[in-house]
């Protein structure tokens, strides 16, 4: 029997390093021009040698990013931002069977979206057995589980009665509340556990009251477009850097001052919820 540390597996998927050709690859130029592009600019991670291999983390990564856009002629081919007024895409992986790899693709997408495009990604967990959750867990973004206390989807939705109405629609700060950040640059979470189930019943409940003016397929629809109005991107990808160097701070916000794409993870059934 193979014994298997879930301690160190965690903390080498959260940690993993890419060296200097790999990320060639993620920036979609060669390995030659990244490298001279390396010695010409003061402010290139510096990364650490394994064995006779450069490698880079996932924050280098989004540092090489900002450089290579602040002096490019489309600095959106470095960072794939959404620009003001333009549509937030919003994915659903779903299926009713269970078993079909479909937390595990959509955990895959959201990474190559921020491997490949340097997108910031929003992931939301609608799944009870927070499979997707689990995956994202480690390092000092998101270091524990989250408790049933944590807000989840079903609070996103404002699924749940406020004191003057059979739902809650909550403002576009609490929304952005709800993400959590991860140890992947500019991908935040929607956590799910236990108490997500509850999504169910609470949309049972609505179906029965039927609030004017409100379907019961709307709610996460109207919270998510609560959210994007009151998070439209601002920086640019060619913002970034100040005399030559990437402003980490400027870069820091702008990774969280908005989405460009969301996706969902679903829970293996045909619910009212996953509707």
């Amino acid at each position: 029997m193979v014994a298997v540390n879930k301690e160190l597996t965690l903390r080498h998927r959260i940690k993993r390093t890419w060296s200097m050709r790999q990320c060639a690859r993620f920036l979609n130029v060669s390995i030659q021009y990244l490298t001279k592009f390396a010695n010409g600019s003061d402010d290139f991670p510096k990364g650490e040698y394994v064995g006779r291999e450069r490698v880079f983390t996932l924050s280098e990564l989004m540092h090489m990013r900002a450089l290579l856009a602040a002096s490019a002629k489309r600095p959106y081919d470095y960072l794939a931002w959404r620009k003001p007024g333009d549509p937030l895409p919003v994915i659903s992986f779903a299926s009713q069977k269970g078993g079909t790899a479909k937390s595990l693709s959509a955990a895959h997408f959201a990474q190559y979206l921020s491997l490949h495009y340097g997108m910031r990604v929003g992931v939301m967990d609608a799944d009870p057995q927070s499979t997707i959750t689990l995956y994202f867990v480690g390092g000092e973004g998101l270091p524990n589980m989250p408790d049933e206390d944590t807000p989840s989807m079903v609070d996103f939705a404002g699924l749940f009665p406020s004191e003057d109405a059979a739902f809650t629609d909550h403002d576009a700060a609490t929304l952005d509340s709800f993400f959590l950040k991860t140890s992947w640059p500019g991908l935040r979470l929607v956590p799910a556990h236990g108490e997500t189930s509850e999504g169910e019943i609470q949309i049972a409940r609505l179906v029965r009251e039927a609030p004017k003016g409100k379907s019961f397929y709307r709610y996460l629809r109207d919270a998510i477009d609560r959210w994007k109005d009151g998070h439209q991107p601002v920086t640019a990808p060619n913002e970034l850097v100040v005399d030559g160097k990437v402003d980490s701070a400027a870069l820091e916000s702008a990774l969280t001052e908005t989405l460009d794409c969301i996706i969902i993870d679903y829970q293996p059934a045909l619910t009212l919820f996953q509707l």
